[in-house]
């Protein structure tokens, strides 16, 4: 094992994706290693950069799980951070978050 194979976790353990659907208008329905479902709304007002490609539908139905980051991804090379969709305490109704989650 080299040094750079030795991981350092600090914190509660980052949630692995196991699923993704993709329904319209921008959302997510992740599923998680551990069986916690969440439904994310992404604004195409903050889809800039690499990101502004998500605001295609069909870009956006590409999303998938990248085996190695163990997220949500697309073939550009954008993906999210898993801590931010699985998330609980995230969840809200305020029109301006960024993103916006719900449980079920």
């Amino acid at each position: 094992m080299s040094d750079f194979d030795e991981i350092i976790r600090v914190g509660q353990e980052i949630p692995e994706v196991a699923s993704v659907k993709t329904q319209m208008p921008y959302t997510l329905i992740v599923t998680f290693g551990d069986g916690t479902c969440r439904e994310t709304l992404l604004n195409p007002d903050d889809m800039v950069g690499l990101m502004a490609a998500l605001k295609d539908p069909d870009y956006f139905a590409r999303a998938f799980v990248d085996t190695r980051t163990k997220t949500v991804a697309w073939p550009n090379g954008v993906d999210l951070d898993p801590c931010v969709l699985y998330e609980p305490s995230l969840r809200t109704k305020d029109p301006h978050s960024r993103f916006k989650t719900e449980s079920y």
